[in-house]
């Protein structure tokens, strides 16, 4: 337990640079007037790719294994419904949040960026209107990401407390939309009036509520035990949703070549899963 933890806290702090990282990157590139958007699309295509593989190829397989040995009297089509209910509750979960609390974004479409697939954020440390995220709406968009964000750290927590390894592939799964997730954190306050500070802040919150969601997992399943067994499957809902529903639609929007890029990262992402796994099996 205390290896495990100590992993958790690490690979946790590491998600929450990640995101200082990208609000970093914000701040930076409105020095230099441009920022490029594409950059951050081909990286968050990738994750994507990667977390739509690690739910199918190894959290799924996982979850319906556990079930059914959990319900071995029940019959295995019975243990197979029961996860698939709890992946369906994460999954509807994290729908209703979206559509009833807050929603959801990740950077504005490339198709609203210059030619070069660059935005000018130079307009006195604010984001301009090709981000099209209203300051009214700005807090609420935030609320919503650090939702998704406390998921991440409850998906890092019980990946990492049922296997190393599958731990470790979920954390290279959400370190590559980590950066992403930053830039979109740290522009959503600029586009509501804040400044570079209260940007940087809103960074470091999001990876809070990573961490926290983490160490919330961590803490149930040392103090009330079998969390896994239900945390596991309704954070692989919702990582579906975030991926399948969100992440990916998203992506899609823009001009026609950078959409047909994006699928191609997302395939990229698919094929470094696998390429990792066999890695981590050759170790």
């Amino acid at each position: 337990m205390v290896n495990k933890f100590g992993s958790l806290v690490f690979l946790g702090s590491v998600l929450t640079l990640g995101n200082v990282l990208g609000g970093l990157f914000l701040i930076y590139s409105t020095a230099r007037k441009k920022t490029s958007v594409r950059l951050l699309r081909n990286l968050l295509g990738t994750g994507a790719g990667f977390m739509l593989a690690a739910v199918f190829l190894e959290l799924l397989p996982q979850i319906i294994e556990a079930q059914i040995a959990n319900r071995e009297n029940a019959g295995a089509a019975h243990g197979v419904a029961h996860a698939m209910l709890l992946v369906l509750s994460g999954y509807l979960f994290l729908l209703l949040v979206e559509q009833f609390i807050a929603s959801h974004v990740h950077f504005p479409p490339l198709g609203k960026a210059d030619l070069d697939g660059t935005l000018d954020v130079s307009t006195g440390g604010t984001v301009n209107a090709a981000q099209a995220i209203l300051p009214t709406t700005g807090y609420t968009v935030l609320t919503g990401l650090a939702v998704h964000t406390f998921f991440d750290g409850v998906m890092l927590a019980t990946s990492l407390l049922v296997d190393f390894e599958f731990g470790f592939l979920v954390f290279v799964a959400l370190l590559l939309h980590k950066i992403p997730e930053g830039f979109t954190a740290a522009s959503i306050v600029a586009a509501a009036g804040g400044n570079r500070r209260q940007s940087v802040f809103a960074t470091l919150f999001i990876g809070a509520t990573t961490f926290s969601g983490a160490l919330a997992v961590a803490y149930l399943d040392y103090s009330v035990g079998q969390l896994l067994s239900y945390a596991l499957p309704f954070a692989a809902g919702v990582t579906l949703y975030i991926t399948a529903t969100d992440l990916i639609p998203e992506l899609k929007h823009g001009t026609s070549s950078s959409s047909s890029a994006t699928g191609l990262f997302v395939i990229g992402g698919v094929i470094l899963f696998y390429l990792i796994h066999i890695l981590i099996d050759a170790v």
